[in-house]
């Protein structure tokens, strides 16, 4: 009885060597050989084609309800300027923040409200965003930005990806034939892009010494956006 028990458990642990899920698991355990890490990248450069400003006002007064009132009045002012015209894709419209806080005395009481209303223009018709940010009186220039629209975006990353797939392949290759193989295997891949969507614009604001009501048209001259991509991979000699 003795001996079979043995020969049983000699017998169970052969059956385990040969079972498929065994070398499986022991094959994924082994590392893989002759693996080569690469990084690549493509970068192009275009003209930035969206620009946006913000306009905003900003009211102080004690009573919360006055301050309220001039903001939603100088808001509506400058949309009903901005309306006229407004255009999909080249000038378009959108209220930003619209706040109201208190200041505190020194005592730590209510002194006065302090309110902040925002519109933002923004759109690919640099001259007529210029001339109607100049135009609106309600409000002034806060800040401004420029950058890619969408389609220039997309559009972009394509041509960058395309660059960073070749310089990809072109080291890949490169590296398999200067150890002595004859290509390579692609393991995995990751891509990353840093496109932007807005940056800082070069923008002139109107001049302070321009008389209240006198539209002065603000000058802009467009930049340029550099978009890339990055490639980080795997591959296998072989």
């Amino acid at each position: 009885m003795r001996w079979n028990f043995v020969s049983w458990r000699h017998a169970t642990l052969v059956l385990l060597c040969c079972c498929p899920l065994a070398t499986v698991l022991a094959q994924s355990a082994v590392p893989p050989e002759n693996m080569v890490r690469l990084q690549a990248s493509g970068q192009v450069e275009v003209p930035s084609d969206w620009l946006r400003f913000v306009l905003s006002v900003t009211v102080q007064d004690k009573d919360s309800q006055a301050v309220q009132r001039q903001l939603k009045e100088a808001l509506e002012q400058a949309l009903r300027e901005a309306r006229k015209v407004e255009s999909p894709g080249q000038v378009e419209l959108r209220t930003g923040a619209f706040s109201l806080s208190p200041v505190y005395s020194r005592d730590n009481k209510i002194s006065q409200w302090q309110g902040l209303a925002e519109l933002v223009l923004q759109g690919r018709n640099f001259e007529k965003i210029g001339a109607l940010a100049g135009s609106i009186h309600s409000m002034a220039v806060a800040r401004t930005s420029m950058g890619l629209s969408r389609e220039l975006r997309e559009a972009s990353e394509a041509q960058a990806l395309d660059l960073a797939l070749q310089q990809f392949r072109a080291k890949a290759q490169h590296i398999a034939v200067g150890f002595g193989f004859a290509s390579y295997t692609l393991r995995e891949v990751s891509v990353s892009s840093n496109a932007p969507s807005d940056g800082p614009a070069p923008v002139m604001l109107r001049m302070a010494a321009a008389p209240a009501q006198e539209d002065t048209p603000v000058a802009v001259e467009g930049g340029k956006s550099l978009v890339s991509i990055q490639l980080a991979g795997s591959v296998q000699l072989k």
